[in-house]
């Protein structure tokens, strides 16, 4: 999947106290950070909606291993990917 930077503020003084522990607990904070994201990804984002992304990734792929072979424009996408979201998306009241 593609990926993106994610950026914020935070305090000096404390990134570097947990950037000095990681070290002696032999982790880093990217990978800290990416366990985090992932294990928010997974409580907040329900199944259903994931699934969909999963198998979108898996054909976006295939579509780029075919040589020659077009994919479906950015548009005709998003349309369909809106279209998911919408049914698997709490309603709300």
């Amino acid at each position: 999947m593609k990926q993106t930077t994610i950026q914020f503020n935070f305090d000096e003084t404390k990134l570097e106290a947990i950037s000095i522990y990681l070290k002696t607990k032999e982790g880093t904070l990217n990978k800290e950070l990416e366990d985090f994201m992932e294990s928010l990804y997974k409580k907040t984002v329900p199944t259903a909606v994931r699934e969909f992304i999963e198998k979108k990734a898996g054909q976006v792929e295939k579509e780029s291993q075919r040589p020659g072979k077009r994919s479906t424009t950015r548009s005709s996408r998003n349309t369909a990917d809106e279209e998911m979201i919408d049914r698997v998306s709490p309603t709300e009241n």
